[in-house]
């Protein structure tokens, strides 16, 4: 597409070679510049010029250039400081649970709590604990309040990602205190979960186009449902699989293992083995 997505730097630099410095102002490239997160989405070409519309966590943007005959290139230039946020404002959703944080190691990964034991192929590699999706960056991003509260309540313990040249593939495990998650009162069951992931995820944007069934397996000695996604990441530019699985471990947590292949004969059963 005719988008150029990059970081803050990126988009200086861009900027400064095409318009020479004019489409970050000063003023702009002073907020910027001090914002604690520092990111925009980046530049995209419209059919009356180029526009920049994006945010980060602590200010948004909306910034225009729009091309006209009488007056030449118009600049619109909007930024807005919408507060700070920290890791360490972000409470961990886990706190009055009965969670206990999952083991990694000699290639396997077990969570006591949950009833899991599975062996990481070789080839994987664990994301850094400081690299796992920032819940804060993550209810940044949601536009529902329903979505809000869901990954507000999530706890990410662990994940992995393949090395792999032939495969390409991401596990993530993660845990929800569904209390937390709850609207209004209700209850938030597993079925919740996977209908809202599903409403979340099944966009243009997203790039899954195809919901493959839901059904209820069993492996490691637990019952999971497993909902099946597939669709075409036009980021990677691969076809992609998603496995989604939800469990109550207790009154208070649910555990969620997502799984994301980018190759088109992906199979569950090719992972659920692994669990012991």
């Amino acid at each position: 597409d005719s988008g150029i997505h990059s970081c803050l730097t990126d988009m200086i630099k861009f900027d400064r070679a095409l318009f020479t410095g004019k489409l970050l102002n000063e003023q702009s490239m002073k907020t910027l510049l001090t914002d604690d997160n520092g990111y925009c989405c980046g530049l995209m070409k419209k059919e009356t010029g180029y526009m920049h519309d994006g945010s980060s966590f602590t200010c948004q943007t909306l910034n225009r250039i729009t091309e006209s005959d009488e007056f030449g290139h118009i600049y619109e230039i909007r930024l807005e400081r919408t507060g700070s946020v920290h890791k360490g404002d972000v409470t961990d959703p886990m706190e009055g649970t009965g969670f206990k944080k999952g083991v990694f190691e000699n290639n396997v990964y077990s969570n006591e709590f949950a009833g899991i034991k599975v062996e990481i192929p070789e080839g994987y590699q664990q994301i850094p604990e400081d690299k796992i999706s920032d819940t804060s960056e993550i209810v940044a991003g949601c536009d529902e309040e329903r979505d809000k509260r869901r990954e507000a309540a999530t706890r990410w313990d662990c994940s992995f990602y393949s090395i792999d040249d032939n495969i390409h593939d991401n596990v993530h495990f993660k845990y929800v205190n569904v209390e937390l998650a709850a609207m209004d009162g209700q209850a938030y069951t597993v079925e919740d979960y996977l209908d809202d992931f599903c409403a979340m995820n099944m966009t243009e944007e997203i790039g899954w186009n195809k919901n493959e069934g839901r059904q209820t397996v069993t492996f490691g000695g637990n019952e999971y449902v497993r909902q099946v996604y597939s669709g075409y990441d036009s980021y990677v530019e691969l076809p992609e699989k998603s496995f989604l699985y939800a469990r109550m471990v207790d009154d208070k947590v649910m555990s969620v293992i997502w799984i994301i292949a980018f190759y088109e004969d992906a199979a569950p059963a090719d992972y659920e083995k692994l669990f012991k």
